[in-house]
């Protein structure tokens, strides 16, 4: 559940960071996917530290 989670708000930050910078946006399903692949790798990055 909690990867679920990660990769939803992953995809919202990426569209949050593509509104905050314009310039090197990739469109909102670009920023999407984005996101959610940083917010999975975050996650299992996060979950093999503790």
């Amino acid at each position: 559940m909690g990867l679920i989670i990660q990769l939803i708000l992953g995809a919202v930050g990426g569209n949050i960071g593509g509104v905050l910078f314009k310039n090197i946006s990739l469109g909102t399903l670009g920023n999407s996917i984005a996101g959610i692949v940083g917010g999975g790798l975050g996650a299992q990055k996060f979950y093999q530290q503790y």
